[in-house]
């Protein structure tokens, strides 16, 4: 499959077909004068929950992003919850992915005509399971180990990623986490699988979060779900700002916790 030769390429699967070859459908990509910005923002907190979301503005001066448009060449396919991914070129022939997701939103811009754009956003993977519901097993004051770094497919976080039908245990990755476990009781009933991964990560101290990876041949992932314990000098909240097409121009740095166990 081969990426356009850009230092910035957008790129969304107007079919939603889970194979690498979709990212090569006509119109799946977006470089050059066709992006007017790119915005990802990345969010994480010690003990918590690490998301991203990305907003895209597109000059679409063949009025092709209209999802009521029934002449576009795209249509029908203009729709939410396709998938999107943003790659940054890193060397002649390499990109490293700085975001993959979902669309959420479709909005054209009403007023400009010269070009019209469309501004575009979307969530991450984790973003997306965290509003899934799951049945769990309730356990009562044993320990419950939400992960092996050994074996990604035994513990908690692996039966809830299974239930949610988009991860299964190949999708599941542990970084110098050890053997993490909560004490006491712990689940029963059915909850959000935002909720159970809150628990999950304050029991234990660490942070999930979704991290991309440039799909490029059949069986190869779009993500990985990480656990991974943060350093203590880890800032906690980054944003990415693409203006002139231009990714990581700037970066900002916002420091909102304040945990002197990690000092």
């Amino acid at each position: 499959m081969s990426i356009p030769d850009h230092r910035l390429v957008v790129q969304i699967n107007w079919t939603d077909v889970e194979g690498y070859t979709a990212w090569d459908q006509p119109y799946a990509d977006w470089v050059g004068a066709n992006l007017i910005s790119v915005d990802v923002q990345r969010a994480a907190f010690h003990k918590s929950v690490r998301g991203e979301t990305c907003t895209v503005e597109i000059a679409d001066p063949g009025y092709l992003i209209r999802p009521l448009k029934a002449s576009s060449p795209l249509w029908p396919n203009v729709r939410l919850h396709r998938r999107i991914r943003v790659l940054k070129r890193v060397s002649p022939g390499v990109f490293k992915a700085v975001f993959f997701g979902y669309l959420t939103n479709i909005k054209p811009d009403p007023v400009a005509i010269s070009p019209p754009r469309v501004t575009l956003t979307a969530e991450s993977p984790l973003a997306v399971l965290a509003r899934r519901k799951v049945e769990v097993d309730e356990f009562n004051n044993t320990p419950v180990w939400v992960g092996e770094s050994s074996n990604t497919g035994h513990g908690i976080l692996a039966r809830v990623m299974e239930q949610t039908g988009l991860i299964g245990t190949n999708t599941l990755q542990f970084e110098n986490v050890g053997n993490q476990r909560i004490i006491g009781t712990w689940g029963g009933g059915t909850s959000e699988v935002g909720t159970l991964l809150e628990q999950m990560v304050g029991a234990t101290g660490c942070v999930v979060s979704c991290e991309p990876i440039v799909q490029s041949a059949p069986g190869e992932l779009n993500f990985v779900l990480k656990w991974y314990l943060p350093l203590g000098n880890e800032a906690p909240t980054v944003t990415w700002h693409n203006i002139d097409r231009t990714l990581e121009a700037t970066s900002t740095l916002t420091i909102d916790y304040n945990d002197t166990r990690e000092a």
